[in-house]
């Protein structure tokens, strides 16, 4: 999770405590393995609830991935069809490689991100084709609506992060509800505050919104993007940003990925199968 320095939101490239924005340590020619939140052992599925993150249901949750780039960095992402795998773009290493690992088995698959992310890092969404279908999963479904993402709807993020502000990659998985306070913030990024908010570890994971008070219907909306540093502590704060899936720009891409490479997305298409209800 790359963090931004509160009181300098004006520059993309910020120093943190006379250092540079928090990156993933890969090597150019690496590919990352992600692993299915299905096959995580039990000791990662925390029981208790902490500063409201509600630990997750590992059976609900197994269309979502996680990577562990180092001791405590974490990226996730989520499936969206057998075949069409959803991240942060800050997640993919170099090579435009990753590996998901299912049931021992690690599929390779090919990432694109937009070459924009390189100047206005709001663009922080990638899409990977993997070379063979999973199968067996309920993939999470998309949604292009932008009445979905409006200031002051309630919004439900996972992620790998610390269970306090303090803390780097806890490496358990949980879930917990949050607000948009602000929509379209600083080009394509949604603000949070309140309830649930990122810290490092959180990268790439999904924001779902709910269709029922139980988030067993929902959609993906938004990519859990940056934190927000203190300046004095050097500790994340409650506030965290999301990079929408239904800005204009998010949605080009995502329509252009799909027809080129012959993917029917949940949420998106109707040839999509074996999709969550969104």
């Amino acid at each position: 999770m790359r963090g931004l320095n509160s009181t300098a939101l004006s520059a993309w490239l910020i120093a943190l405590a006379g250092g540079a924005i928090p990156t993933l340590n890969f090597a150019a020619d690496a590919s990352a393995s992600f692993i299915s939140v299905a096959e995580i052992n039990d000791e990662y599925m925390a029981p208790a609830i902490v500063n409201g993150m509600v630990p997750a249901d590992k059976n609900d949750y197994a269309a979502i991935f996680v990577l562990e780039t180092e001791p405590g960095v974490f990226c996730t992402g989520t499936l969206v069809s057998s075949t069409a795998f959803v991240t942060a773009a800050h997640c993919i290493p170099q090579s435009k490689t990753i590996n998901l690992t299912l049931l021992q088995n690690a599929i390779p698959a090919i990432c694109t991100i937009t070459d924009e992310n390189y100047a206005d890092p709001s663009y922080d969404w990638a899409l990977c084709m993997l070379k063979k279908p999973i199968s067996g999963l309920k993939y999470e479904s998309i949604s292009l609506d932008p009445a979905r993402t409006n200031a002051n709807r309630e919004l439900s993020i996972a992620g790998f992060g610390c269970t306090d502000i303090s803390g780097l990659g806890s490496g358990v998985f949980r879930v917990g509800k949050t607000i948009i306070t602000k929509s379209r913030y600083l080009s394509d990024y949604l603000e949070i505050t309140g309830g649930a908010s990122l810290c490092p570890g959180d990268s790439g994971g999904p924001a779902f919104s709910p269709s029922d008070v139980n988030y067993v219907h929902r959609a993906l909306v938004a990519i859990n993007s940056q934190y927000f540093v203190n300046p004095l502590t050097g500790k994340s704060s409650t506030k965290s940003l999301l990079t929408s899936l239904s800005s204009p720009r998010a949605i080009e891409f995502i329509k252009s990925w799909s027809t080129s490479n012959h993917v029917a997305l949940c949420g998106i298409s109707a040839a999509a199968a074996g999709c969550r209800k969104p």
